[in-house]
């Protein structure tokens, strides 16, 4: 039978274990957000349900530091907003999150895809989303002279037609200058969609029914939607 630990022994052998450890808070999760100012704004009250939580340090990063800060100055966080808008520097919010690589919530590489709405096309039809009848023309291109027939109330290009009404959009998704074309049967015209200013985006004008030649356009059919506004955002993956 081996012999009893001394007293001795056993206050050594308590002595040499490590101390019960202290249960430490959970730090709070960094979210980034790298938008421009304007949209810092926007976003106010979203953040502000976002830090009631408790469990969400929000780090905005200013438009100034956005703008003229080399991207290893900026504030390194865990999750990151960020996507473009109007004199936004894509390239260096790209720069932050392959140096940084924090969880980013829009996939900043893809947004690049969003500034030609041809790109956007063909992704659309690549992953199975119904898109409209539409040509896309260049009519700045010498090479395609020719291939798009103009008519009264139609255009056709490589067998396909597009009947009127239909919408005229420039290739560049930053271009919002989009026009309608109705057909002589509702009046004929044209209405013109901008940029809203003060309670205005669009302005009919009943004898302008010829399409634009100064640059690359996709002319699709008009979907009419009754005056309804359609938006859909992606959450997540299921929805």
């Amino acid at each position: 039978m081996p012999p009893l630990p001394t007293l001795a022994a056993a206050m050594a052998a308590e002595a040499a274990e490590p101390p019960p450890r202290e249960p430490t808070t959970p730090r709070s999760i960094r979210l980034g957000v790298c938008v421009m100012q304007k949209k810092q704004v926007k976003l106010a009250r979203l953040l502000a349900e976002l830090r009631q939580g408790g469990d969400l340090e929000i780090v905005l990063i200013p438009q100034d530091q956005i703008l003229e800060a080399p991207v290893e100055h900026w504030p390194v966080v865990d999750v990151l907003i960020a996507f473009y808008s109007r004199g936004f520097p894509l390239d260096k919010a790209q720069a932050y999150a392959a140096l940084r690589k924090p969880f980013v919530f829009n996939d900043l590489t893809m947004q690049d895809l969003l500034f030609d709405r041809r790109a956007i096309y063909r992704k659309l039809v690549a992953i199975g989303v119904p898109v409209p009848k539409h040509v896309v023309f260049d009519h700045t291109d010498p090479a395609t002279e020719g291939q798009l027939l103009i008519h009264e109330d139609h255009l056709e290009l490589g067998g396909l037609k597009i009947s009127k009404p239909f919408v005229e959009k420039p290739v560049s998704a930053e271009d919002h200058n989009i026009t309608i074309y109705y057909p002589d049967a509702v009046g004929g015209g044209s209405k013109r969609l901008f940029r809203k200013e003060k309670n205005q985006s669009s302005a009919f004008y009943p004898n302008e029914s010829v399409i634009r030649t100064d640059g690359a356009y996709i002319y699709e059919e008009y979907l009419p939607t009754e005056g309804t506004d359609l938006k859909v955002w992606r959450r997540r993956a299921q929805i």
